[in-house]
């Protein structure tokens, strides 16, 4: 099995003499660097048994914006409070060691159903760094004291230090600016509600950091002003008789709580520190939150396959035959396009750590750009080319699923993770991200590609005329030639 490049030119590509002898499997890739949609011609495919593919692969079209490099010292200026003509700075909102007990009652505006609920504190763990983690239950749904202890240990001990040390605080110098508008900013406890979600496993709202003054009387109430996640009570149910730790749903569990608080992390670093506050699209933020869950995860859940134990959660039956479904990033989370992309991007996020390192996590956050110019920047500073050269290496090494071995630059190699002892992080942690044999893994299916815009991976389904196959490859896209059939969804 080879993987090279196309030779082109002038809208024609021609496939090297070795591909008529190549592995069925074997690849040649192109990369449109036009900036528009560009037809080329393919021709040298001969006749093969298994016949030809090909899979096209796109970034997503709003790319994010570019922001100049900020002024010396401007990212973490910090001000008295009394300098601001609204008045005194907010108030510090973490609650007293020792002052609040288990089986304590309060109400929480809940996000996802839109209404406030009664919930009862189950559990409580000391954060490292100060503050602590605050386990609530509505008071209407179920979830065991020895869960809500499970999550308060978890966070405290394992997703809270891993992402601080990781990726920074979610609290501490801002942006002056900040202040008028936001809970105090050295704010570091961290309350987890169980309760219904409104369909999704957890969330968290960008409100419950904002005080209610800034709201009209409508919506005031519906400020938190405390940092606040949310998990979904589905979460904590088990069937046939399970123990919930065995069941997976407590995995399921870690990884939202993860993917939950890395949102409170990046909302914090791009929004509230900056002098000039960095916007990000939904495709970034729920893709930045799916690559941090998975370092925060496996350090609890290390196995990657076969018998290894405790299994990933991103791995536990992962349904690779819906990584490329209709996905579009940049119509993720935009209004009537009821577009997700949580599956594709858990395994996308996977790769990015297991080729780059979990640096990457952080350039990224550090940029001062958005979108795709912040993974850019974020994937050259660790040792690759940039997001489409990435995307396009992950869609090859799908290809290869249960067939190949992935070669240097592909697949899923092991990587150390190394954090040095801080405030927020006692002791000095390391630990792995196994590797992930591609020809133990599933077989993704390819969906037909669509010229509309709705998709970002798909095949090309064609028959060769003449030994060759003109396709239309999209603006900052690539083409992927792969001698054999391309795997589809079963007909239904």
């Amino acid at each position: 099995m080879e993987i090279l490049q196309l030779d082109c030119g002038g809208g024609r590509c021609v496939l090297p003499a070795s591909a008529r002898i190549a592995l069925d499997g074997s690849q040649y890739h192109y990369r449109n660097d036009s900036g528009r949609p560009q037809v080329v011609e393919v021709s040298g495919m001969s006749s093969n048994a298994g016949g030809w593919g090909a899979v096209l692969v796109s970034i997503p079209e709003l790319q994010g914006s570019r922001q100049a490099a900020p002024a010396a010292g401007s990212l973490q200026e910090k001000a008295a409070c009394g300098s601001f003509p609204d008045g005194p700075c907010p108030t510090n909102e973490d609650i007293a060691p020792g002052s609040l007990a288990l089986g304590a009652v309060r109400n929480w505006y809940n996000h996802g159903i839109d209404q406030n609920v009664s919930a009862v504190l189950e559990a409580l763990a000391p954060l490292p760094g100060g503050g602590a983690a605050y386990v609530w239950r509505d008071e209407r749904v179920a979830m065991t004291r020895e869960q809500a202890a499970y999550v308060a240990a978890r966070f405290a001990e394992s997703v809270y230090p891993i992402e601080t040390s990781l990726l920074g605080r979610p609290w501490g110098d801002v942006n002056p600016r900040s202040w008028i508008y936001r809970i105090h900013p050295e704010t570091k406890d961290v309350h987890i509600l169980t309760s219904k979600a409104g369909g999704s496993e957890g969330m968290i709202h960008p409100r419950d950091r904002m005080l209610k003054t800034v709201f009209s009387n409508g919506i005031k109430h519906t400020a938190n002003e405390r940092q606040l996640i949310l998990l979904s009570d589905t979460l904590f149910q088990t069937t046939n008789g399970l123990i919930w730790q065995d069941s997976g749903k407590a995995g399921s569990m870690l990884h939202t709580l993860s993917h939950e608080f890395s949102h409170l992390i990046f909302g914090f670093r791009k929004r509230e520190i900056p002098q000039d506050p960095i916007s990000s699209l939904v495709w970034e933020n729920e893709f930045f939150a799916q690559t941090a869950a998975h370092v925060a995860v496996s350090s609890d859940y290390p196995g990657v396959g076969g018998d290894a134990k405790p299994l990933h959660p991103d791995f536990a039956g992962l349904p690779f035959h819906k990584l490329f479904m209709e996905c579009a990033y940049q119509d993720w989370g935009v209004a009537g396009k009821n577009v997700s992309c949580y599956t594709q991007t858990i395994a996308l996020g996977a790769f990015l750590l297991h080729q780059y390192g979990p640096n990457l996590l952080r350039d990224w956050l550090q940029s001062r750009h958005s979108g795709v110019y912040a993974l850019d920047e974020a994937i050259r500073n660790n040792g690759g080319k940039d997001f489409l050269d990435a995307k396009t290496r992950f869609a090859s090494t799908m290809l290869m699923a249960s067939r190949f071995e992935a070669p240097a630059g592909y697949g899923f190699p092991a990587v150390e993770v190394k954090l040095a002892s801080g405030d927020t992080n006692p002791a000095a942690l390391s630990f792995s991200l196994p590797a992930l044999d591609m020809r133990k893994a599933g077989k993704p299916w390819f969906w037909s590609w669509k010229q509309d815009g709705s998709m970002d991976i798909g095949q090309h389904i064609f028959t060769p005329y003449d030994e060759r196959q003109t396709f239309q490859v999209p603006a900052n896209g690539s083409l992927i030639i792969h001698k054999g059939a391309v795997p589809q969804p079963a007909a239904t």
